[in-house]
């Protein structure tokens, strides 16, 4: 359990640190699309970690959301 509590530390600290440094540069709009998604990391790591099962409906939620953040940062 330590070991996921230390890797989500470090992950969370390198999020910051992009993300103040695509702020800095001038980027937000792509980077508060791809910020605003945050929960479907969740999902995927609920996936991954404790092999949760998501209804087809969920699924495509997730396919239009990546499909939408595409359209939005071209």
């Amino acid at each position: 359990m330590l070991r996921w509590a230390a890797a989500a530390g470090l992950l969370d600290s390198a999020a910051n640190a992009l993300f103040l440094a695509a702020a800095g540069r001038g980027h937000l709009s792509v980077v508060a699309a791809i910020a605003a998604l945050y929960p479907a990391s969740t999902v995927l790591l609920a996936l991954a970690v404790d092999r949760e099962r998501l209804r087809p409906v969920q699924l495509a939620g997730l396919g239009f959301a990546a499909g939408a953040l595409v359209l939005a940062s071209v």
